[in-house]
């Protein structure tokens, strides 16, 4: 169950954080591909890594910790690589 819950909760923060990966306005379907796949990829990852670090007493604090820093972490690596891509894609 507990096994259960941190991995719901480690989705959720990595959802929320999607909504932060993109800007306000309309943006082309592919533009920001890599920020939100880096946000919901670290965002897990780092809730699973979060959850085995410790004494076992608190294991959905440490899920949820390790969620908001992977996700924000794979966020800024997936905004870079969309930036890069975009800057390549304007000079073809």
């Amino acid at each position: 169950m507990k096994t259960i819950m941190m991995m719901v909760s480690a989705v959720t923060v990595a959802a929320v954080l999607t909504g932060c990966a993109s800007p306000g306005y309309q943006a082309r379907p592919s533009e920001y591909n890599g920020a939100i796949a880096g946000a919901l990829t670290g965002g897990v990852l780092g809730g699973v890594l979060g959850n085995n670090v410790g004494d076992g007493e608190n294991d959905v604090l440490g899920a949820a910790l390790g969620a908001l820093a992977g996700g924000w972490v794979g966020q800024q690596y997936g905004q870079g690589q969309d930036m890069t891509r975009n800057r390549i894609q304007a000079l073809e």
